[in-house]
């Protein structure tokens, strides 16, 4: 992987327009549609590191029978081998919010099953609460919705080894690269010598929006070395001080930042230090016309598709 990157869509988790998030099909659909992708990490109770977002199963197996709420890491690979991650209801397809997502937990919602108008209407009842369980209770809410649409669309796709996803990442074309993101402990060891076997490093960016997890795999590199071509990253959200302050002496590649949230300035500055700054989301098209004139050296989307048909649209 080159030292600059052309300013393309990280599809967030895939493109999940296409197939469910983190999926291979999801990856595949990103690559074909000249998207670099992000995606999430967890170890399994017997040691393997399986491609997967949230702590547990509820939120993707929606419209299944009989999914156990069990944590990820409670799990053995072969219990969540046999699990397989339904298409019916989860897919947001060609919808797109009038003003795009204007929230990130908007993608959450149950866009496939019911009108924007009453989504956000019932999403509102439940304004007091956090974001997590406001997303737990709107989906709890379309149960039977999501029931149905897993019956009418049969289609599923299983959970990814991080070997098998590598595997891929190695062979994919020059500009291609893939940001992962550590969602527990404990990992690294195992994640170089996944990324040395398959020789996917130079594909690859670690990184974390948990400072104990940029820890684990700073520590880990400083002492042990990377594979070669291996960049690391974290996700700090905010340009300031206070924040940039946390970084003294690490070995980063890539600082992850909220849309709207930094300058033109703040990348140059950054620059100056080696560090690319990656925007997070933004999937609105006001984000979009204001993107490229932060110097921004790429961004995640979760509307890889959406933004890939606005910027056509400008030329």
């Amino acid at each position: 992987m080159g030292e600059k990157l052309k300013l393309l869509p990280v599809a967030h988790r895939g493109m999940h327009e296409n197939a469910p998030e983190n999926t291979m099909a999801a990856f595949r659909a990103a690559a074909q549609a000249g998207c670099a992708v992000e995606t999430d990490i967890r170890m399994t109770a017997d040691g393997e590191i399986v491609i997967f977002h949230d702590e547990d199963l509820l939120r993707l197996c929606r419209g299944l029978r009989d999914i156990p709420g069990t944590p990820i890491e409670q799990l053995t690979w072969e219990e969540l081998s046999r699990i397989r991650l339904p298409y019916g209801g989860h897919m947001t397809g060609d919808f797109f919010p009038k003003n795009g997502y204007e929230q990130e937990e908007w993608f959450n919602y149950p866009w496939a099953l019911d009108s924007e108008e009453a989504i956000l209407e019932r999403a509102g009842r439940y304004s007091g609460l956090s974001q997590e369980e406001r997303v737990r209770r709107l989906l709890a809410d379309y149960e039977d919705g999501f029931y149905k649409a897993c019956q009418e669309d049969p289609r599923s796709e299983p959970i990814p080894t991080l070997e098998e996803f590598l595997r891929w990442a190695a062979g994919q074309p020059e500009g291609f690269f893939a940001e992962i993101e550590y969602k527990g402990l404990g990992m690294t060891p195992k994640v170089f010598e996944l990324l040395e076997k398959t020789g996917a490093a130079g594909k690859c960016i670690l990184m974390s929006g948990d400072l104990a997890h940029v820890r684990e795999m700073q520590g880990f590199a400083a002492k042990e070395g990377k594979p070669q071509g291996l960049r690391l990253g974290v996700n700090i959200r905010y340009c300031d001080e206070e924040h940039l302050a946390k970084l003294e002496g690490y070995d980063l590649w890539e600082l992850g930042l909220n849309a709207g949230e930094f300058s033109a300035g703040d990348v140059k500055r950054l620059a100056d230090r080696g560090i690319r700054v990656f925007a997070n989301l933004g999937d609105t098209p006001s984000w979009w016309e204001t993107l490229e004139t932060t110097g921004a050296a790429a961004f995640k989307t979760n509307t890889p598709s959406r933004y890939l048909a606005w910027k056509q649209a400008q030329k």
